[in-house]
């Protein structure tokens, strides 16, 4: 294979996962904090009425603007495709593409990040203890994924 189809296949792979990473992180069941987990945190940590109601309101904030980022990912795909098509692709505009898509991403965990703050300022002693505990358990099974 040559040096450039092995860049392109690089970078097309390169963007599909960013793009993939960032999905996962925002979308249920994708490992983030607003994800299917939300539900058994709210139980596990024994939240209050207001909190379990701050919770699901921070959750479909969230939901609401994956819905964006997924509209957004496809049509980073299709830009990605249609400059792939091309017989000298413009490698500026990939790498735009790319940076453009990191960016994206930035935002959605500094997103996350603000809405576990805002979470975390409303639990007691007792409840951070349990949430850091559950973290640390997220960790040492995360660290054994990469064991393996």
């Amino acid at each position: 294979m040559t040096k450039k189809k092995t860049l392109i296949i690089g970078l097309t792979a390169s963007i599909f996962l960013l793009g993939a990473t960032g999905l996962a992180v925002a979308r249920p069941g994708g490992g983030g904090f607003f994800g299917h987990r939300m539900g058994r945190l709210i139980q596990q940590l024994d939240l209050t009425e207001e909190q379990q109601d701050l919770a699901l309101e921070l959750r479909s904030e969230m939901r609401s603007k994956r819905k964006a980022m997924r509209s957004q990912m496809l049509e980073t795909m299709q830009t990605v495709a249609s400059e792939l098509e091309k017989p000298q692709p413009d490698s500026a505009r990939l790498h735009q593409v790319a940076n453009d898509r990191l960016e994206v991403m930035r935002t959605q965990m500094h997103q996350h990040i603000d809405n576990l703050l805002k979470l975390h300022s409303t639990l007691s002693d007792e409840q951070r203890t349990k949430l850091v505990r559950q973290l640390q358990r997220a960790r040492k099974y995360g660290k054994h994924m990469l064991e393996d």
